[in-house]
Protein backbone atom coordinates (compact mmCIF):
# COMPACT_ATOMS: atom_id res chain seq x y z
CA UNK A 1 0.00 0.00 0.00
CA UNK A 2 1.17 3.57 -0.39
CA UNK A 3 1.42 3.99 3.65
CA UNK A 4 3.41 0.76 3.85
CA UNK A 5 5.45 2.12 0.70
CA UNK A 6 6.34 5.22 2.33
CA UNK A 7 7.52 4.07 5.52
CA UNK A 8 9.70 1.39 3.37
CA UNK A 9 11.34 4.05 1.24
CA UNK A 10 12.82 5.64 4.85
CA UNK A 11 14.58 1.94 5.74
CA UNK A 12 18.19 2.08 5.03
CA UNK A 13 19.69 -0.44 2.26
CA UNK A 14 21.52 -3.16 4.18
CA UNK A 15 20.10 -2.53 7.38
CA UNK A 16 18.41 -4.98 9.72
CA UNK A 17 15.15 -4.39 10.56
CA UNK A 18 12.39 -4.87 13.26
CA UNK A 19 9.13 -4.52 12.25
CA UNK A 20 6.77 -4.28 15.99
CA UNK A 21 2.94 -4.86 15.39
CA UNK A 22 3.62 -6.66 11.69
CA UNK A 23 0.25 -7.64 11.69
CA UNK A 24 0.38 -9.19 8.30
CA UNK A 25 4.20 -8.60 8.30
CA UNK A 26 3.50 -7.24 4.78
CA UNK A 27 6.83 -5.07 5.30
CA UNK A 28 9.23 -6.89 6.44
CA UNK A 29 8.34 -9.34 3.38
CA UNK A 30 8.94 -6.94 0.90
CA UNK A 31 12.35 -5.48 2.52
CA UNK A 32 13.65 -8.84 2.51
CA UNK A 33 12.23 -10.06 -0.77
CA UNK A 34 13.54 -7.08 -2.45
CA UNK A 35 16.79 -7.37 -1.11
CA UNK A 36 16.38 -4.02 0.97
CA UNK A 37 17.15 -5.49 4.00
CA UNK A 38 19.19 -8.97 5.03
CA UNK A 39 17.27 -10.01 7.88
CA UNK A 40 14.27 -9.25 9.87
CA UNK A 41 12.23 -9.60 13.13
CA UNK A 42 8.58 -9.09 12.77
CA UNK A 43 6.45 -9.39 16.21
CA UNK A 44 2.94 -9.12 16.94
CA UNK A 45 1.18 -9.44 20.46
CA UNK A 46 -1.37 -11.26 19.56
CA UNK A 47 -1.45 -15.05 17.97
CA UNK A 48 -3.91 -14.05 14.75
CA UNK A 49 -2.05 -11.62 13.37
CA UNK A 50 1.31 -13.20 13.81
CA UNK A 51 -0.32 -16.25 12.64
CA UNK A 52 -1.05 -14.66 9.51
CA UNK A 53 2.37 -13.29 9.04
CA UNK A 54 3.47 -16.64 9.15
CA UNK A 55 1.35 -17.41 5.98
CA UNK A 56 2.77 -14.33 4.32
CA UNK A 57 6.66 -15.32 5.26
CA UNK A 58 6.04 -18.71 4.13
CA UNK A 59 4.21 -18.14 1.24
CA UNK A 60 7.40 -16.20 -0.04
CA UNK A 61 9.84 -18.39 1.14
CA UNK A 62 11.25 -16.25 3.53
CA UNK A 63 11.73 -18.26 6.68
CA UNK A 64 15.47 -18.07 6.78
CA UNK A 65 15.37 -13.96 6.59
CA UNK A 66 12.45 -13.44 8.47
CA UNK A 67 12.15 -14.35 12.47
CA UNK A 68 8.38 -13.76 14.04
CA UNK A 69 8.24 -13.05 17.61
CA UNK A 70 5.47 -13.09 19.94
CA UNK A 71 5.78 -10.14 22.05
CA UNK A 72 4.17 -6.84 23.34
CA UNK A 73 5.74 -4.19 22.03
CA UNK A 74 9.63 -4.47 21.74
CA UNK A 75 9.79 -7.11 24.87
CA UNK A 76 10.73 -9.56 22.63
CA UNK A 77 13.70 -8.15 20.82
CA UNK A 78 17.08 -7.28 22.30
CA UNK A 79 19.28 -4.46 20.79
CA UNK A 80 21.10 -6.62 18.86
CA UNK A 81 18.39 -7.87 16.70
CA UNK A 82 18.24 -4.83 14.31
CA UNK A 83 19.37 -1.28 13.90
CA UNK A 84 16.11 0.31 12.74
CA UNK A 85 13.06 -0.19 14.23
CA UNK A 86 9.69 0.42 12.32
CA UNK A 87 6.51 1.09 13.80
CA UNK A 88 3.54 1.35 11.72
CA UNK A 89 -0.62 1.65 12.17
CA UNK A 90 -0.65 2.68 15.60
CA UNK A 91 -1.47 5.76 17.74
CA UNK A 92 1.41 7.81 18.31
CA UNK A 93 0.95 7.68 22.37
CA UNK A 94 0.99 3.74 22.17
CA UNK A 95 4.25 4.32 20.29
CA UNK A 96 6.13 6.44 22.31
CA UNK A 97 5.20 4.15 25.21
CA UNK A 98 6.55 1.17 23.39
CA UNK A 99 9.72 3.23 22.68
CA UNK A 100 9.93 4.67 25.99
CA UNK A 101 9.71 0.66 27.72
CA UNK A 102 12.91 0.03 26.04
CA UNK A 103 15.41 1.89 27.36
CA UNK A 104 18.09 0.77 24.61
CA UNK A 105 16.22 1.86 22.60
CA UNK A 106 17.99 5.43 23.30
CA UNK A 107 21.31 4.24 23.53
CA UNK A 108 22.25 5.96 19.96
CA UNK A 109 22.45 3.07 17.94
CA UNK A 110 19.16 3.19 16.60
CA UNK A 111 16.98 4.73 13.95
CA UNK A 112 13.30 4.85 14.00
CA UNK A 113 11.00 4.50 10.88
CA UNK A 114 7.49 5.89 12.23
CA UNK A 115 4.06 5.98 10.94
CA UNK A 116 1.59 7.16 13.60
CA UNK A 117 -2.26 6.69 13.00
CA UNK A 118 -3.09 9.45 15.00
CA UNK A 119 -1.47 11.59 17.94
CA UNK A 120 1.78 12.50 15.74
CA UNK A 121 2.49 15.96 17.82
CA UNK A 122 2.54 13.86 21.13
CA UNK A 123 4.57 11.60 19.69
CA UNK A 124 7.14 13.68 17.90
CA UNK A 125 7.24 15.68 21.38
CA UNK A 126 8.42 12.51 23.11
CA UNK A 127 10.98 11.73 20.46
CA UNK A 128 12.64 15.32 20.69
CA UNK A 129 13.08 15.16 24.61
CA UNK A 130 14.82 11.96 23.86
CA UNK A 131 17.20 13.30 21.33
CA UNK A 132 15.70 11.99 18.51
CA UNK A 133 15.92 14.31 15.53
CA UNK A 134 14.17 14.06 11.97
CA UNK A 135 16.23 13.05 8.69
CA UNK A 136 13.65 12.62 6.71
CA UNK A 137 9.46 12.73 6.24
CA UNK A 138 7.96 11.40 4.04
CA UNK A 139 3.93 11.47 3.16
CA UNK A 140 1.74 8.83 1.24
CA UNK A 141 -2.19 9.16 -0.08
CA UNK A 142 -4.31 6.38 0.41
CA UNK A 143 -7.61 6.34 -0.36
CA UNK A 144 -8.03 10.46 0.21
CA UNK A 145 -6.09 9.72 3.85
CA UNK A 146 -2.56 11.50 4.20
CA UNK A 147 -0.51 9.80 6.29
CA UNK A 148 2.87 10.63 7.67
CA UNK A 149 6.05 8.71 7.92
CA UNK A 150 9.33 9.59 9.37
CA UNK A 151 12.63 8.46 10.04
CA UNK A 152 13.85 9.63 13.32
CA UNK A 153 17.32 9.43 14.13
CA UNK A 154 20.27 10.09 17.41
CA UNK A 155 21.14 13.22 17.24
CA UNK A 156 20.93 16.74 19.01
CA UNK A 157 17.72 18.84 18.18
CA UNK A 158 17.66 22.34 18.37
CA UNK A 159 14.81 24.44 19.92
CA UNK A 160 11.49 23.60 17.95
CA UNK A 161 8.60 25.00 17.45
CA UNK A 162 4.74 23.86 18.09
CA UNK A 163 3.33 23.68 14.70
CA UNK A 164 6.77 21.23 13.82
CA UNK A 165 4.86 18.86 15.85
CA UNK A 166 2.87 18.48 13.09
CA UNK A 167 4.30 19.87 10.08
CA UNK A 168 8.30 18.84 10.41
CA UNK A 169 11.11 20.84 9.20
CA UNK A 170 11.95 17.69 6.74
CA UNK A 171 8.81 17.58 4.87
CA UNK A 172 8.69 17.92 1.31
CA UNK A 173 6.61 21.17 0.33
CA UNK A 174 5.43 19.33 -2.78
CA UNK A 175 0.99 19.25 -3.96
CA UNK A 176 0.86 16.21 -1.49
CA UNK A 177 2.84 18.12 1.66
CA UNK A 178 0.62 21.48 0.34
CA UNK A 179 -3.02 19.77 0.34
CA UNK A 180 -1.17 18.12 4.15
CA UNK A 181 -0.61 21.89 5.18
CA UNK A 182 -3.70 23.02 4.21
CA UNK A 183 -5.28 20.78 5.86
CA UNK A 184 -3.83 21.51 9.15
CA UNK A 185 -4.56 24.99 9.09
CA UNK A 186 -8.43 24.20 8.41
CA UNK A 187 -8.18 21.54 11.17
CA UNK A 188 -6.65 24.43 13.50
CA UNK A 189 -8.76 27.26 12.43
CA UNK A 190 -11.88 25.25 13.09
CA UNK A 191 -9.68 24.51 16.75
CA UNK A 192 -8.97 27.88 17.35
CA UNK A 193 -12.78 29.08 16.20
CA UNK A 194 -14.66 26.75 18.65
CA UNK A 195 -12.44 26.88 21.51
CA UNK A 196 -12.02 30.89 21.38
CA UNK A 197 -16.20 31.09 21.43
CA UNK A 198 -15.33 28.97 24.70
CA UNK A 199 -16.13 30.90 28.09
CA UNK A 200 -14.05 28.21 30.27
CA UNK A 201 -10.65 29.00 30.62
CA UNK A 202 -9.62 25.86 29.65
CA UNK A 203 -10.82 26.24 26.27
CA UNK A 204 -9.56 29.80 25.80
CA UNK A 205 -6.13 28.82 26.61
CA UNK A 206 -6.59 26.39 23.76
CA UNK A 207 -7.49 28.60 21.89
CA UNK A 208 -4.48 30.44 22.39
CA UNK A 209 -2.41 26.93 21.65
CA UNK A 210 -4.14 26.51 18.32
CA UNK A 211 -2.93 30.29 17.55
CA UNK A 212 0.02 29.45 17.71
CA UNK A 213 0.40 27.11 16.03
CA UNK A 214 -1.54 28.37 12.86
CA UNK A 215 0.94 31.50 12.80
CA UNK A 216 3.84 28.56 11.96
CA UNK A 217 1.69 26.67 9.76
CA UNK A 218 0.54 30.10 7.84
CA UNK A 219 3.87 31.03 7.91
CA UNK A 220 5.18 27.40 6.26
CA UNK A 221 2.56 28.31 3.69
CA UNK A 222 3.71 31.87 3.15
CA UNK A 223 7.27 30.82 2.66
CA UNK A 224 6.04 28.11 -0.27
CA UNK A 225 4.30 30.79 -1.80
CA UNK A 226 7.47 32.98 -2.05
CA UNK A 227 9.36 30.07 -3.08
CA UNK A 228 7.09 29.44 -5.90
CA UNK A 229 6.66 33.03 -7.10
CA UNK A 230 11.13 32.62 -6.60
Amino acid sequence: TPRLMAAASLVTPGAAVADIGTDHALLPAYLTAAGICPRAVATDLRTGPLSRARETVERFGLSDKVRLVLCDGLDGVSPGDASELVICGMGGELIADILSRAAWVRDGRHALVLSPMTGIDRLRAWLFQNGFAAERETLADEGGHIYYAMRMAPGGVGPYEPHELFFGRKLARDDLGREYLSRLIRRFEHIAAAAGASRREQDRERAKDADIILRGLRRIRHEGEDADVL
